[in-house]
């Protein structure tokens, strides 16, 4: 589920009190998931209603194999199609 060495932006709350960084996945028994981020280690219980979500970021090479696959119209600082 979660690959270790890879970032991750993680949100947590409950309601209108969520907050999220991206941190980088040290280890994964589930439920539980280590992270790291600005040299602190941190454990979540992904099973925890206050645990929201985690969305895999990008690599730079990631992204730009994505922005190969766009059109010229679609890529940022093209003009647009006359």
């Amino acid at each position: 589920m979660f690959e270790i060495g890879r970032d991750y932006k993680i949100t947590t709350g409950l309601g209108d009190y969520e907050g999220s960084s991206v941190s980088t996945v040290v280890a994964f028994e589930a439920p539980l998931l280590k992270v790291t981020a600005h040299g602190r280690e941190t454990i979540f219980n992904t099973a925890s209603p206050s645990f929201v979500s985690a969305e895999k970021q990008l690599t730079s090479e990631e992204e730009l194999e994505r922005w190969a696959d766009l059109p010229d119209y679609l890529r940022p600082g093209m003009p647009p199609a006359s």
